[in-house]
């Protein structure tokens, strides 16, 4: 059995914007000293080069109902969205994960979907696709109990600078070049990596944990629990180099 999700490249095949997609969502490229970057589409705002992101903010996408009877063995569901329209495919390579506990805490990948219409709410009959060789297990009757669902796009879909705030989504790596938006690149997500610094926080120190910055988008910052006031965001990497404010430093990335 193959599993053609992981490519294995040479120096400089991490750069570069795509105007068409060349590998599926999420694919892994590897390089040969170890660093290891996701293939990813960028979502909207400008792109820049060596700054962190994070992936789409998935509020209004949560806590959705189906929308007809789930049996054991279907493939598909209907959905019933009150508050965000869904795009065809925009839930495609995503996960969907049914809260209740009547449904046992199950979570699927998905395969495709048809355009969901936000109101009061928007509907759409056998709107949600599972992958290949995946059913549902468990039955669940439309809006009875278990009937909540959350819907997540996959974490490399339509990516964005994390802002200057605490992140809004999951942070997700570090591209080494500009990606248009919606166009597609490579977004570094372990190993050696250029990342711009904000000085005017906590200070970084080498060997320290990296913690998204809460001033500047798309910088690091130093960590320092003990700091009453400090943001407690979790750590992306590890303090290699220290530089000026608003320079580029360099931190070692362990998301992946």
């Amino acid at each position: 059995m193959g599993f053609p999700g992981a490519v294995q490249g040479k120096e400089g095949d991490q750069f570069g914007n795509h105007v068409d997609a060349l590998f599926p969502l999420s694919t892994k490229l590897s390089l040969p000293d170890g660093r290891i970057y996701r293939y990813a589409e960028k979502g909207a705002g400008a792109g820049v080069a060596n700054k962190l992101c994070e992936g789409e903010q998935h509020a209004g996408l949560v806590t959705q109902l189906i929308l007809g009877n789930i049996a054991v063995g279907d493939i598909e569901t209907g959905l019933e969205n009150g508050s965000r329209a869904i795009a065809i495919d925009d839930l495609k390579d995503g996960y969907y994960m049914m809260e209740g506990v009547e449904a046992l805490g199950a979570y699927y990948t998905v395969r495709e979907n048809k355009a969901v219409s936000s109101g009061a709410p928007g509907t759409q009959t056998d709107a949600l696709f599972l992958k290949e060789g995946l059913y549902f297990r468990v039955a669940i009757a439309d809006a009875g109990a278990g009937a909540n669902f959350s819907a997540f796009k996959p974490l490399w879909k339509d990516i964005v600078i994390k802002p200057a705030s605490d992140p809004t989504g999951m942070v997700c790596g570090i591209p080494p070049s500009i990606i248009t938006s919606g166009q597609w690149g490579w977004c570094q997500t372990a190993g050696m990596a250029s990342c711009i610094y904000d000085a005017t926080q906590e200070a970084a120190i080498i060997g320290s944990p990296a913690v998204p910055d809460t001033t500047t988008a798309g910088a690091f910052m130093g960590w320092n629990p003990d700091v009453a006031g400090e943001p407690d965001n979790g750590t992306f990497g590890w303090v290699v180099y220290v530089t000026t404010d608003e320079d580029f430093g360099l931190v070692y990335l362990t998301i992946d």
